[in-house]
């Protein structure tokens, strides 16, 4: 499945994505904070699930499930 940054969702989780890569970052390493990162992880699963179902709804559209 691609992301499309066309779609709120989409966008978000594309956002947060970024978001962690630059707290990785070698000028951001220092700034690392645990918690941030967890909550982030959080946000990227809650936001892929309401994808996932979202995409998985147009399937089951398309093919008759």
């Amino acid at each position: 499945m691609l992301l499309n940054p066309n779609e709120k969702s989409h966008a978000n989780l594309i956002e947060i994505m970024d978001a962690i890569d630059k707290f990785y970052l070698i000028e951001n390493v220092q700034d690392i904070n645990q918690e941030k990162v967890e909550a982030k992880l959080k946000d990227i699963v809650e936001i892929s699930r309401e994808i996932m179902k979202t995409e998985w709804d147009k399937s089951k559209k398309i093919f008759s499930i």
